[in-house]
């Protein structure tokens, strides 16, 4: 039998023979009844992750709210894979200029030592210089990546990185958040000519 990967499958043991019973499209909330019914709690958040960088670790855990259980309890994932070397976090910067508005304003997420909420029109500007100081002939490194770890609500609209030319302002690559009810992500790339949207 072929099931879209999309599906539960639920079975019932008959001899020595599993019997297909029912399907059911898969998503978060289904995927949560079902352990629900096996008896198991939600997972709780993330926790951050153990490094800033170099390979960390993140848990989550659940509890069993029956007598037993069938699974486990916490779950691990790996996290922050990237190497130290060169390693920059926007946020630990101090200079104020770099902030808007002032760093001081800014407010960090209880219980999450690395993570911030931004409110409206709040931004970080970060010439290249400064990100990659190593980097004498060329400001800006032919390679390099970023990583954002961010919570969207299904209302947010805007840009939430954008790496831009000052010589070229119509040559721009965004990250933006399109709001609606699905939160969707939109990556814009502008050029003289034209803009794509992916």
């Amino acid at each position: 039998m072929d099931v879209p990967a999309e599906y539960i499958v639920f079975c019932k043991l008959v001899g020595n023979h599993f019997r297909v019973i029912s399907l059911a499209k898969w998503d978060e909330d289904a995927d949560q009844r079902v352990w629900q019914a096996l008896g198991w709690s939600k997972w709780s958040e993330w926790s951050p992750c153990s490094v800033t960088c170099s390979m960390g670790i993140q848990q989550r855990t659940r509890h069993c709210l029956t007598e037993r259980c069938s699974g486990f309890n916490v779950e691990q994932r790996h996290c922050n894979q990237f190497g130290c070397e060169e390693a920059v976090n926007p946020l630990e910067m101090s200079e104020r200029r770099f902030f808007h508005p002032a760093k001081e304003i800014w407010r960090r997420v209880p219980d999450r030592p690395t993570a911030w909420h931004l409110e409206p029109n709040s931004y970080i500007w970060l010439p290249s210089a400064q990100l990659f100081k190593n980097q004498k002939d060329r400001p800006f490194p032919r390679q390099f990546a970023i990583f954002i770890t961010i919570r969207i609500l299904n209302s947010t609209l805007g840009t939430i990185l954008s790496l831009r030319s000052r010589s070229r302002q119509d040559t721009y690559l965004s990250l933006e958040a399109a709001g609606g009810e699905t939160g969707d992500l939109k990556l814009v790339h502008a050029a003289a000519s034209g803009t794509d949207h992916s």
